[in-house]
């Protein structure tokens, strides 16, 4: 969600590539990724962002691209309604 949130709000996002963030984050499309644990390539990112007023905005331009057409408050409470009604017809079939 933070990553979202900053998206939707104009903030840059540099980030490290794990878990679920290379799914919402495209490295150098609408934001930046660096490897896990590496904190000179981290170090770099962000001074890369910070120093390059163009990419920010590029890099937020493309982001609030996303968050209009795939994290629409509707989009976001559609997906969520779907992952807690699966979860509750499991329960139910669990527990008949």
């Amino acid at each position: 969600m933070v990553l979202l949130e900053a998206m939707a709000n104009g903030i840059p996002v540099v980030a490290t590539s794990v878990g679920g963030v290379p799914a919402i984050v495209s490295s150098g499309k609408n934001g930046i990724l660096v490897p896990p644990a590496d904190p000179s390539r981290l170090l770099e990112a962000m001074q890369s962002v910070a120093g390059d007023g163009d990419l920010r905005k590029r890099l937020c331009a493309r982001a609030a691209d996303l968050i209009r057409q795939d994290y629409s408050v509707a989009d976001w409470t559609r997906k969520v309604t779907r992952v807690y009604s699966a979860t509750l017809q499991e329960w139910r079939r669990r527990n008949q």
